[in-house]
């Protein structure tokens, strides 16, 4: 079971799994949930998890070893309005349809870190807990892609907000959960004092925690989900062992590997204790 796909999730719902089998009429896509006691490895070799063209999550063709989640090939196959920096689009078959969404740009704090981004509106709680955020808030409101992709970089680049946080630098947060809230409001108060007419009148301040597992001691690093399943924070899950110790595995570094159930009555999976993934949803851009 090669896994192509990991999908956080808020608590009280578990975190998913995408896996990709080998079936006797082709390949089958499928998902399991990672909830309770569970001891599953993974393999040492990566192999390409293929690309994704509107929701449609395709095989690599090659079958290719890499050291990353994709190779050279599927990498460029895909085509992500989450790349675009607003000057140039770079998916103009989309673009009709994005100058007409209607989105949200935001800030977000992990730990001391905030970062500025763009989701879809109606979205924004989602993004933010699928990225494992401490607080965030809306600061614009934008109808057209391409805008609010201009004005996210701009903050950026004015107040030094970070455009993403890789899931290392966000493990060493998990403990730092108390200085994102006074993080977030001085960015606000810093953003808010140009007075620029596109923010939002008194952004509202979410603050994230109840959505996670509880993190009441930093966790150790661990290749192996070996013990019971607390849920995840963003790419991180975390799960405590038999003698209750805290343990994180960066999910983003399971992409591309293979899933090796321990070989018990009790723990072994099947395909058929997996739901299957839906593709019925309408297209829309990788946000």
């Amino acid at each position: 079971m090669h896994v192509v796909k990991f999908r956080p999730s808020a608590y009280p719902y578990a975190p998913v799994l995408q896996v990709r089998e080998q079936a006797l009429f082709g390949d089958q896509l499928a998902s399991v949930e990672l909830k309770g006691e569970m001891h599953l490895g993974f393999s040492t070799d990566r192999y390409c998890t293929g690309y994704q063209i509107a929701n449609e999550l395709r095989p690599c063709q090659f079958n290719a070893l890499t050291t990353g989640k994709q190779c050279e090939y599927c990498r460029h196959q895909e085509i992500t309005c989450a790349a675009c920096g607003g000057e140039l689009c770079i998916n103009p078959g989309f673009r009709e349809h994005c100058a007409k969404q209607e989105l949200s740009v935001y800030l977000a704090s992990f730990g001391d870190h905030v970062k500025a981004g763009v989701t879809r509106k109606g979205r924004e709680m989602e993004r933010w807990t699928e990225q494992g955020a401490d607080c965030a808030a809306v600061i614009m409101e934008v109808t057209d892609g391409q805008l609010a992709r201009q004005y996210e970089k701009r903050v950026q680049q004015v107040f030094g907000f970070r455009n993403s946080l890789r899931t290392s630098t966000k493990l060493k947060l998990l403990t730092s959960s108390n200085a994102a809230l006074p993080s977030l409001l001085k960015a606000l108060d810093d953003l808010y004092a140009f007075h620029d007419e596109m923010l939002v009148h008194s952004p509202k301040v979410i603050e994230l925690e109840k959505f996670y597992p509880r993190i009441y001691e930093k966790p150790r690093a661990a290749e192996r989900i070996d013990g019971k399943v607390l849920g995840s924070k963003g790419n991180i899950l975390l799960f405590e062992n038999s003698n209750s110790l805290l343990h994180a595995v960066d999910m983003s570094s399971i992409l591309g590997r293979t899933l090796l159930p321990q070989e018990t009555a009790q723990n072994a999976l099947t395909l058929t204790q997996f739901m299957p993934i839906k593709t019925s949803e309408p297209a829309q851009a990788i946000l």
